[in-house]
Formats: C-alpha cells, sequence, structure tokens
C-alpha cells in the first residue's frame, strides 16, 4: 500500500508507462498535494480490485493514454480539488465492475481527448456531495461528458454541470441508468441527454441550450423527467418505443 499523509508533496511524471498503478488488491491513501502528469500511458491506474483513498489537492493532466483508469473491480473514492484535464484518452474511465465516487469539494474533468467520464461494464459512478461543499464541472472533452453504458449505472447531484463537451453532455446507452438530481446540462454539441435502451431520471435540472434536441430517447428507454425540469426545446424527441412519465413526457 501506499500512503501520504496531509502536507506531503507526491509528483509522478514523465514515466514510460502509468503515473501511479495499483493492481492485485493493492491500496493507496494520498493527502496533500499529488500530481501525475505527462506520463506514456495513464495518470492512475487501479486494476484487480485495487482502492485509492484521494483527497486534498489532485491533479491528473496531460497524460498520453486517459487519466484515471478503473478496471477489474477497482474503487476510486476522492474529494478536495481534483481535477483531469487534457489527458490523450477519456478523462476517467470506470471499467468491469469498478465504483468511482466523487464527494466533497471541486472536480474539473476538462478538455480531455475522448469523454470526461466513460463508465462501462457493470460498473457505477457517483458524483454529489457527502457533507461539505460540492462542484462538478465536465466540460471541454471532445466526447461526451458522461457516456454510460453495458449494465452502468451513473448518479449525479447537485453542483453538477455539464457544458461545452463535443458530443452530448450525458449519454446512456446498452440497458444503463442515470439518476440526476438539481444539475446543469448546457452548450454541449450534440444533445443534453441522449439516451439509448436505458432508464434515465431527471429531477429538478436544467437542460438547455444544446445544439441538437435537448433530450433525446430512444429503444424503449424509460424516461421521468419529475418536479421543475427546465427543458429548453420542447416537445422533447422520443421514438415511439419510449416509457415516459413526470412533469415532461413524449409527445
Amino acid at each position: 500500500s501506499i500512503n501520504a499523509a496531509s502536507g506531503t508533496t507526491l509528483t509522478l511524471q514523465n514515466n514510460r508507462r502509468d503515473g501511479l498503478m495499483l493492481q492485485r488488491a493493492a491500496g493507496a491513501f494520498l493527502r496533500g498535494t499529488t500530481t501525475t502528469s505527462n506520463n506514456g500511458e495513464n495518470g492512475i491506474t487501479l486494476g484487480s480490485t485495487s482502492s485509492a483513498d484521494i483527497a486534498g489537492t489532485t491533479l491528473v493532466q496531460n497524460n498520453v493514454s486517459g487519466g484515471i483508469d478503473l478496471n477489474r473491480a477497482s474503487t476510486l473514492l476522492a474529494a478536495g480539488d481534483f481535477s483531469v484535464v487534457r489527458n490523450g484518452d477519456s478523462g476517467i474511465i470506470v471499467n468491469q465492475g469498478s465504483s468511482l465516487r466523487f464527494i466533497d469539494g471541486t472536480i474539473i474533468i476538462d478538455g480531455n481527448t475522448n469523454h470526461g467520464l466513460f463508465v462501462l461494464r457493470e460498473s457505477e459512478a457517483r458524483l454529489g456531495p457527502s457533507a461539505a461543499t460540492f462542484e462538478a464541472q465536465i466540460r471541454n472533452n471532445t466526447g461526451q461528458g458522461i457516456l454510460v453504458t453495458e449494465q452502468s449505472y451513473v448518479r449525479v447531484e447537485a453542483g453538477t454541470v455539464l457544458r461545452n463537451n463535443l458530443a452530448s453532455g450525458l449519454q446512456a446507452r446498452r440497458n444503463s441508468g442515470i439518476v440526476a438530481f438539481n444539475i446543469s446540462v448546457t452548450a454541449n454539441s450534440r444533445h443534453g441527454l441522449d439516451a439509448d435502451d436505458s432508464s434515465v431520471e431527471i429531477n429538478n435540472s436544467t437542460i438547455s441550450g444544446n445544439t441538437l434536441a435537448d433530450v433525446m430517447a430512444t429503444f424503449g428507454t424509460r424516461l421521468s423527467l419529475n418536479g421543475t425540469n427546465t427543458i429548453g426545446q420542447r416537445p422533447i424527441t422520443c421514438d415511439a418505443t419510449v416509457l415516459s412519465r413526470g412533469s415532461t413526457v413524449c409527445p
């Protein structure tokens, strides 16, 4: 295991492969300032049931592959000032039954080459406050802001903003789920929400000002738009297979 107490500075850069790699049930507990940048593969990789608890100030940037890769039932708990920016693939990949939890602090996922947050193959991610102030900015990524697919699940809560991504803000595919409370999805280059063969619940949120339909649902999606959602383009766009309910429904 790796332990770095508050006040510690850990810099991992210019390595041939990953900046930080944990495998085979390894663990890390990091506080203080952690920087992993300009590495030949990922900034951080957790694999084979490994886990990390990271808080303080964290910067994951300019890595050749992705920023953070969780695979094979690994877990990341993160808080504090946490930035994942300008990496060569998706900012964060949560894969193969892995779990991501962002709590309390300021999370920035910006300018990555592919998706901001990519959750797939029976994995899950949750972005939301525990006890303190929470803000998440997912922006300027070249793919989706958040993509959840292959029986995976994402929950995003108050303080989360998805904007200026070059595809859709939120996308769900292949029997996956999204639940959102008090979020903002604006100014993305495709849809605000794009759901196909999935289940989506949006509560008291803003989805507006996106280039294509703000809400697009297809192929048997179950869509719940509840409370005082602000949807910019109405009616929302659905095919005949969608089951919808709430304060805004398919036409």
